[in-house]
């Protein structure tokens, strides 16, 4: 009798990870760190190397690589964030557009959380995959 592991999907997590970088595009200039396309063109460049070493089977590569494109939004996000909050009392941007900056904020927090999570939850994907030993 064989187990077949059955492989967790990996394109949500893909797909979150270019939404969340593509939502910081909607930032106003003040509030991103460098061009706003510069965290989707790094996102994209991390991708295509998790790409191929998933492929690949290099889980340990992915795994790092995943890591990084994560720890790399998650600092863009903190960084706005704080020119965010820093920039109301200056009036630096208008009200209106402070608030669509909310809450693009608010929507890439949900999805690097996610992404965090989907990373982390119960040792990864690859932990995930095993099938359960029996306790005899």
């Amino acid at each position: 009798m064989s187990i077949q592991i059955v492989r967790e999907p990996r394109w949500p997590a893909f797909e979150a990870t270019l939404a969340a970088a593509g939502v910081y595009l909607a930032l106003p200039a003040p509030l991103s760190l460098g061009p706003s396309w510069l965290l989707l063109a790094v996102i994209v460049l991390l991708l295509i190397p998790i790409v191929v070493s998933d492929r690949r089977g290099h889980h340990n590569v992915t795994r790092i690589l995943t890591l990084t494109a994560n720890l790399i939004i998650t600092i863009a996000m903190i960084a706005s964030l704080i020119l965010l909050v820093t920039g109301i009392p200056q009036h630096l941007e208008a009200p209106k557009a402070l608030l669509r900056s909310a809450s693009a904020l608010w929507i890439a927090n949900i999805l690097v959380f996610a992404l965090w999570y989907w990373k982390l939850d119960a040792g990864g994907p690859l932990r995930r995959e095993r099938p359960p030993r029996r306790q005899e």
